[in-house]
């Protein structure tokens, strides 16, 4: 026979167990997808992102990088909830800053930034990669 005090803290470690798979689930669904959007707002303090460009970015990005490794997926999972960065080797930390750096040179150049800064509108709109060429050195 099972004590009753047996049986309420087995519940409360159960219950606690699903509410943490089930924001942990939530959080791998979006995860990806929320580390890119942190990543640009960490990247642009002071400007405002166009919540429908960066939508279609976010989207965009994720559907150009299905190769993405299991390491990466897992490392923006978390990162989305706590920053782990001072516990990565070496050699994941410079995957994850090249990461980085490919999705904030591809969100600028794919938005009207440059044709606005310095003076132009704190409000970033992304309106998808040039199709000719993606230098910041090319003239169109």
């Amino acid at each position: 026979m099972i004590s009753r005090r047996r049986l309420l803290l087995g519940t409360a470690a159960g219950a606690l167990v699903a509410a943490g798979g089930g924001v942990a689930g939530l959080v791998m669904l979006d995860g990806y997808r929320g580390w890119i959007r942190l990543v640009l707002h960490r990247a642009l303090p002071g400007y405002e992102l166009e919540p429908e460009g960066l939508k279609e970015f976010v989207n965009a990005y994720n559907a150009r990088k299905k190769w993405r490794s299991k390491r990466m997926r897992a490392y923006a999972a978390v990162e989305h909830v706590i920053d782990v960065n001072w516990a990565l080797p070496t050699d994941m930390a410079e995957d994850v800053e090249d990461e980085e750096r490919r999705i904030v040179t591809d969100f600028l150049l794919g938005s009207d930034f440059f044709q606005n800064y310095p003076d132009g509108p704190k409000i970033v709109t992304y309106s998808g990669l040039p199709e000719a060429c993606v230098s910041p050195f090319a003239t169109f």
